[in-house]
This record gives structure tokens, C-alpha cells and sequence, in this order.
């Protein structure tokens, strides 16, 4: 008959984790985003803002009576700079992970978002549930 050994009780082991800012800590905002493989299989994701291209020259008008005038920059929509302000390079399963993440949360937010809108039309309307 053989004997069986007893494993010892594992007992629960509880880690914090705090989340802190990095010195250089900045928040970004983004249009959009380019995602690919990084030469080094990471899935990079570089994040871009869009802006109208500025224009190289402008004049202006001054006159003897102190008016200025300076012409309309028009805007024809056909050109828009993408600049690209950062870059996330993350391990594919991290990658996945967040996109999951990110999902998930955005569906939640903009549920409550939608709610919190719903509140403040009803209260530019004056139907307030405040009594």
C-alpha cells in the first residue's frame, strides 16, 4: 500500500499594488491610431492627432488709422496632416488583453455617459427630478 503524502495547507497570499505617476507622466489626446507589428513582433500602436495644414505665409494689412486685416485662412478639406504624437509598443497577449479591456470598459462608459447626458437635458429643460 502506498503511502500519500499530505501537501501541506497553502495559505492566501495578498499583494497592493499602487499605481503611482512617473515623473514625465502626460495625458495625450488622440484622433486615432496606426496599429502593426514592431520588428520585433510587438504590436505597436502609434497614436496620431489630425490637424489642417499651416499654412507657410500669410499676409497682413496695416493701415494709417491703425486697422489690421488679415485675409480668411480658408480650409478645403481635401488635405489633413496626421502627426503622430506616440507610440505603444505591447507584447501581442498584453495587446489583446487591453483591446478586450478596452472594450468592454468603453461599452460600460458610454452607458453611464449616455445616462449623465439624458440628466442634464432633462435639466436644461427644467424637468429636474429635484423637488
Amino acid at each position: 500500500m502506498s503511502e500519500k503524502k499530505q501537501q501541506p495547507k497553502q495559505e492566501k497570499i495578498t499583494q497592493k499594488i499602487s499605481y503611482m505617476h512617473a515623473p514625465d507622466y502626460k495625458v495625450h489626446h488622440a484622433h486615432g491610431a496606426l496599429i502593426g507589428p514592431s520588428p520585433k513582433l510587438e504590436i505597436n500602436i502609434e497614436f496620431y492627432i489630425e490637424e489642417y495644414p499651416t499654412p507657410e505665409t500669410w499676409t497682413r494689412d496695416y493701415y494709417p488709422d491703425g486697422r489690421v486685416e488679415e485675409p480668411p485662412i480658408t480650409r478645403d478639406n481635401k488635405e489633413i496632416d496626421r502627426i503622430k504624437t506616440f507610440t505603444v509598443s505591447l507584447n501581442p497577449g498584453v495587446a489583446l488583453s487591453l483591446g478586450r479591456l478596452l472594450v468592454e470598459k468603453t461599452e460600460t462608459f458610454i452607458g453611464q455617459i449616455n445616462e449623465i447626458q439624458k440628466e442634464a437635458a432633462k435639466e436644461v429643460k427644467g424637468e429636474s427630478n429635484a423637488e
